[in-house]
């Protein structure tokens, strides 16, 4: 397909939908999408779908097809006093079938389009859907192609990119395309007409939680097929690369939002919550109470305009330097580079650049290693304070929301304290440090304090052995960085922060 040419999206602010709008917005240069008014039950959808639009900067068009309710009223996405099938009946379709529906939708997409002389068309239907939808099927597609071509004397083409994908793939497809979170928070497809993660119960919530679990287990399937599995007994195979004893001195960055503020230290988003502590104090002195200005409003005023990553990669060459180790993510939560997963990074806001991967560039050309340190897992509560008062940090929290989970801060060093990170805390953490080792290939992964949090140790073999093993498919040497007794001894590198240990080791370590 040529670059240069249009589209129009079937677009209803799902799912399945949005993913559509932005592929394509990814293979057409210019891109409209048409939502539809059917009798359905919520009308949030069409808002939703609305403000998706917007915020793509696409066309939006409304287009009212109401009569489909009136003519066939047996369908339960269209009539209050049916109850939904929640499963699908033997030999037949379920009540959440709207006859009609796609063939009616694309045709008037179709002369939309002619009008405005666009000559693509793009849907969301897929074969693999749960249902079985007759209007989802690729001999439908292709028929009514034939038919709205002779009708009009066109030619239309409708594209169908998740035609052979199941729910699984139409989360990687997202992934690819930059806006997993972007469905994963802001679409609307559950049935009962729940936002995000929906009412979880439906059919159409069960597919789409589905699809996310078996998308989350191909991180799974990298141990298993690997000769890394996630278990200490296998992680133990693990041997520290000769490069990684050769080299002497690195340098570690700590930069991120917290420099905006620039008082105290990077701990300024957390301690900005704390009644009584001079970051508390100082924060209402120079910017106003919490509930006005949040950390979350620094993230405009970190602009980044003096940022040159040649010229700091120049400066620690010449310093000595062999291997650089620049934060990919604080406590606070903000990424430092381009991230699917999630839309607070600083490619997404703030100064708008790929800190990260421009860093990445410049060592490359400087002979540096690239490293990178995470400090994610502490966010479970490093913003937990903002609730102990009246600020900007308020319930309901959702994944996808920045300040997400902030929950109550315990001793940090015990391992056991409750509550424990939740599953999707942790899956969330677990996607994170994977996507950095696919997109950065850092040769360095080093994690902060907290990581020793019983919880997170089966998420700490599942992440190691994805690393080695994609690490084994590079052809490359890695290493992890680990506090305290996170990891089972041999099977990564400990890290003595700020000390050392009484004698020589016959074993490497990282001071």
């Amino acid at each position: 397909m040529k670059k240069k040419e249009a589209a129009m999206v079937c677009f209803s602010g799902g799912q399945d939908s949005t993913t559509c709008l932005f592929w394509a917005k990814k293979h057409f240069s210019h891109v409209e999408a048409v939502c539809f008014t059917y009798g359905q039950k919520h009308a949030l959808e069409v808002e939703v779908a609305r403000k998706i639009a917007a915020d793509a900067q696409v066309p939006f068009h409304l287009l009212d097809v109401s009569l489909i309710s009136q003519l066939d009223p047996n369908c339960s996405l269209v009539n209050d006093q049916i109850e939904m099938d929640q499963v699908k009946p033997a030999e037949t379709y379920p009540n959440t079938f709207v006859p009609g529906r796609n063939m009616v939708f694309l045709t008037f997409v179709a002369i939309l389009a002619r009008s405005k002389g666009i000559h693509h068309l793009v849907t969301g239907v897929s074969e693999a859907d749960f249902s079985g939808y007759p209007d989802c099927r690729d001999t439908f597609i292709r028929s009514l192609n034939v038919t709205l071509n002779l009708a009009m004397d066109d030619q239309f083409v409708i594209h169908t990119p998740l035609m052979d994908r199941d729910k699984s793939e139409v989360w990687e497809l997202s992934d690819e395309l930059g806006v997993f979170d972007l469905v994963r928070t802001q679409t609307l497809t559950c049935y009962n007409g729940v936002m995000a993660d929906g009412c979880g119960h439906c059919p159409a919530c069960r597919l789409r939680k589905a699809g996310l679990e078996k998308y989350l287990e191909r991180i799974e399937e990298v141990s298993a097929e690997g000769k890394d599995k996630d278990t200490w007994e296998s992680l133990q195979q693990y041997r520290v690369p000769d490069w990684y004893e050769d080299v002497k001195f690195g340098i570690f960055i700590h930069w991120g939002i917290f420099s905006v503020p620039a008082f105290a230290n990077d701990w300024y988003s957390r301690n900005m919550y704390i009644q009584g502590s001079p970051e508390y104090e100082h924060h209402i002195k120079t910017y106003g109470p919490q509930k006005d200005f949040g950390y979350k409003d620094f993230i405009p005023m970190f602009k980044a305009e003096n940022f040159h990553a040649e010229e700091w990669a120049a400066l620690f060459k010449e310093a000595g330097a062999q291997y650089v180790m620049p934060v990919a993510e604080h406590h606070d939560g903000f990424q430092m580079y381009d991230s699917e997963l999630s839309e607070w990074n600083a490619a997404n806001m703030g100064p708008k650049r790929d800190v990260l991967g421009e860093l990445y560039t410049a060592f490359d050309k400087q002979g540096l290693v690239k490293c990178a340190s995470s400090h994610r897992v502490e966010h479970w509560f490093f913003m937990g304070h903002g609730k102990d008062f009246d600020s900007d940090i308020k319930e309901p929290l959702k994944r996808g929301d920045f300040y997400w989970p902030a929950m109550e801060e315990k001793e940090h060093y015990d391992s056991f304290s409750i509550p424990t990170p939740t599953k999707e805390f942790l899956d969330d953490w677990l996607c994170r440090c994977c996507e950095l080792v696919d997109k950065y290939r850092p040769k360095v992964v080093y994690f902060d304090w907290w990581i020793h949090h019983n919880s997170v140790k089966p998420y700490l073999r599942k992440f190691a052995a994805y690393y080695y093993n994609r690490a084994e498919e590079w052809g490359e040497g890695v290493v992890i960085n680990y506090k305290h007794d996170a990891f089972a001894f041999g099977t990564a590198v400990c890290d003595i922060e700020r000390g050392q240990l009484a004698d020589v080791k016959p074993y490497v370590w990282q001071p």
